[in-house]
């Protein structure tokens, strides 16, 4: 059976995936799966452009990206117009690579955060990548009695990543 590398890419709501929730996507995925965590915490879409073409060198099967909750927060000010162009500058990286888009689910202000869901959704249609609408992914993980973010509210909780999970291995297989 050959290997097939998942290539983890973006901010914190990927980077916090380590050791534990990488075996969770790997049993959802199946034993031909690794997973290659390379998404960076406060990343915005121009810093994982930046670095794309390094992690494409990898020729991952998949890549998940998860970018626009950075890009949105009064921090950075980085606008619509300018996320949209580095996203899909760094899908265009990864042409002939399955892609998935994991749509931020909100920031505490969730209207600040919904221009860049809708130019991540418009990217992904433009390059036929499906999304996770994390937002979604929330309110069924609230559904079924879990709790999808940690104390901060933007952070997922381990009931997330399994449903990030499931979903993952749904488009995936």
């Amino acid at each position: 059976m050959s290997t097939r590398e998942l290539l983890l890419l973006g901010d914190s709501l990927l980077a916090e995936v380590g050791w534990r929730r990488t075996q969770t996507l790997e049993d959802a995925l199946g034993p031909a799966w690794r997973t290659f965590n390379c998404a960076t915490s406060g990343f915005t879409a121009a810093q994982s452009l930046e670095q794309a073409p390094v992690h494409a060198r990898m020729e991952p099967a998949a890549v998940l990206v998860s970018l626009g909750t950075n890009d949105a927060s009064i921090e950075r000010q980085v606008t619509v117009e300018a996320f949209t162009a580095h996203l899909a500058d760094l899908l265009v990286v990864f042409d002939g690579t399955q892609r998935v888009l994991l749509l931020p689910p909100g920031l505490h202000d969730e209207a600040a955060v919904d221009p860049y869901r809708a130019a991540a959704r418009h990217v992904a249609v433009a390059v036929g990548a499906p999304t996770i609408d994390g937002r979604e992914l929330a309110e069924t993980v609230r559904a079924a009695g879990g709790s999808p973010f940690v104390e901060d509210g933007v952070h997922f909780a381990d009931a997330m990543y399994d449903a990030l999970a499931d979903e993952l291995a749904a488009l995936l297989r």
